[in-house]
This record gives C-alpha cells, sequence and structure tokens, in this order.
C-alpha cells in the first residue's frame, strides 16, 4: 500500500510545479491584499474559556487591517450558564459564600493595535448561578487592558478568523516548497518561515485551487512521544484549519466558513458574514475613539498590575 501510494503521488520543488504555481501565487497575492481589509463574521466560541461546559457563545466580529495597524470589535451573544458543584479538580472557577458559581461573561470587546501600542476595552456581566438554576445578574463591568506594544492580545479573535478562513497562511512558509500531487488533492509542504522545526501543509483540491481545504502546522519533533510507558502514535497538528465553500470578494476568492483547532484550546469557527480588500476608515476609527474614551472600572497594564480606577 505504501508503496503503491508513493508510486501514483508525484512529488516536485515549487518552481517545477507550472500547474501549482499560479494557484499558489493567486493565493499569496491575496494574503499580500489582506494587509488592507474590511472582515464581518459571526464565530462561534467557548462562552466561558476555562469552563467549556458551559456551552458556546455567538460573537457577530468587525475585523479591519489598516497595514500595520489593526482594530477588533464584537459583541457576544451567550447561553445562559449552568450550575456546577464545587471540588471538581478540572475547575478553577469561583464560588461565592451561599455556594453559588460565579460566572463572568464578556459580553463586548473592543481592541486597536499599533506598532507602539496594544490596548483593549472589554465589558463583563458576572452571573452567580446557585444549585437550583437560579441566576442573578450583576452590573456590566468595564476593564481597560494594555499589552507590550504591538502585542496581538489586541486583536487575536481577529487574526483567528482569518486563519479559519485559510486566509494568511503563505506568510509563515519558508523556501523551498514541495508539491505532492495525490488524485484530486494537492500538498504543499513548507516549513515554517520563523521555526524551522515546524512545518506546515496546505492542502488544495482540484474544486478551489486558491482556497485552502485543510491546513496543518506539525511539529514532527512530537513524534515517537511517550507518554508514562505508552507510545503515542498519533500527535496532533499543533495547528489544524478546515474550510467550506467559496464566495468571490473582488477578485479573490475566499471561503463560506472554516474552522481552526489549536493544541489545547478549543475549536473557533468563523462564518464570513462580508468581506473587502479595503481598511474602512471610518469604523476603524470609531473603534478606536471607543477605545481611547470609554471609562474603565479597571485598568490591567502590561505585567498585570491591576487597579480601580476612581
Amino acid at each position: 500500500m505504501h508503496t503503491q501510494h508513493t508510486l501514483t503521488a508525484l512529488v516536485l520543488v515549487l518552481g517545477s510545479s507550472a500547474a501549482l504555481a499560479g494557484p499558489l501565487e493567486d493565493m499569496r497575492a491575496r494574503d499580500a491584499a489582506a494587509e488592507r481589509m474590511t472582515l464581518r463574521a459571526t464565530v462561534s466560541a467557548d462562552s466561558v474559556r476555562i469552563d467549556p461546559t458551559q456551552g458556546r457563545a455567538t460573537r457577530e466580529v468587525v475585523y479591519i487591517r489598516d497595514g500595520e495597524r489593526e482594530a477588533l470589535s464584537w459583541i457576544a451573544t451567550h447561553p445562559d450558564p449552568t450550575y456546577r458543584a464545587p471540588g471538581d479538580r478540572h475547575y478553577s472557577g469561583d464560588f461565592g459564600p451561599s455556594g453559588e458559581l460565579i460566572v463572568w461573561q464578556t459580553v463586548r470587546f473592543d481592541g486597536v493595535r499599533a506598532p507602539n501600542s496594544s490596548v483593549t476595552v472589554q465589558v463583563h456581566q458576572r452571573i452567580d448561578v446557585f444549585p437550583d438554576g437560579s441566576l442573578v445578574r450583576h452590573p456590566e463591568h468595564l476593564t481597560r487592558t494594555t499589552f507590550a506594544p504591538g502585542a496581538l492580545d489586541s486583536v487575536w479573535l481577529g487574526r483567528e478568523c482569518l486563519l479559519a478562513l485559510g486566509v494568511g497562511v503563505t506568510e509563515h512558509l519558508a523556501e523551498p516548497l514541495t508539491v505532492e500531487v495525490q488524485g484530486q488533492t494537492t500538498w504543499i509542504r513548507a516549513a515554517d518561515a520563523t521555526n524551522p522545526t515546524l512545518e506546515w501543509a496546505i492542502v488544495v483540491s482540484e474544486e478551489r485551487p486558491t482556497i485552502s481545504m485543510c491546513v496543518f502546522l506539525n511539529d514532527h519533533a512530537r513524534r515517537n512521544q511517550t507518554t508514562g510507558t505508552v507510545l503515542v502514535c498519533h500527535i496532533p497538528p499543533l495547528i489544524g484549519v478546515s474550510t467550506i465553500g467559496e464566495v468571490i470578494v473582488g477578485e479573490y476568492s475566499l471561503p463560506k466558513s472554516g474552522w481552526v483547532d489549536r493544541v489545547g484550546m478549543s475549536r473557533v469557527m468563523a462564518e464570513l458574514g462580508d468581506a473587502r480588500f479595503e481598511a474602512d476608515h471610518e469604523v476603524f476609527e470609531a473603534i478606536a475613539a471607543h477605545v481611547a474614551g470609554a471609562e474603565a472600572q479597571e485598568e490591567v497594564s502590561a505585567d498585570g498590575e491591576r487597579r480601580l480606577v476612581e
């Protein structure tokens, strides 16, 4: 079986494969165009990061890239939280004096990133969940967080939306690339541009040659690991991306939806609402103005220091 697979697969160094050069260059052109982009998407992710049993929230996301500047804004709809009893060693949540479970949900997020700054303003709501299932909702609490200059934390979900749609992957590829044709799919492999011990694999199909059907980031050094005395045969990729469908945006193609899985994190799913390959400066400035002018109850600095705002 392995010999047959080897014989039927065609492996080439990029440059000698004229058939792939066009689609890959189209992907690279789209990724370059995405340096200035306005994206609206509906995103599904865990409602409470430390407790996946609380269900998934829906976030209506607006993400804008304008060269070295980025802005992100989203409003979330959460399911009602459910009670969890104290003592679960897998759960690190807080409990109140009457045994109520304390759940914090982020209902709005606004962030701006630039080379010399990275700031977010988040609106949280505390919900107390009692053993009988009753809920007590507290007034909303606004927190401003200042990260290290240029840190991606303020726009992380926007970047994750792009990745879930297969956008930006070619920026991480180092030369040389290899190409393997397997039936109606083609695998493009290359080392990571910043960490050569990691390998990217992009899978494209004949039907959507300029859209990544799947993307994987693998660490081959993790192969043949052992857990205790047991050999781990299957090592999941550090990042896994899958996409569905196709829509035309300007002169480029994007998938209708997709999702990204990261080791140790829950799945982020994105459904494309609207996109254009230009920055909406009016919306960008509105997000920036909100971040600058919001009156926070709490400030968090880049080193984690917290202080209440009088």
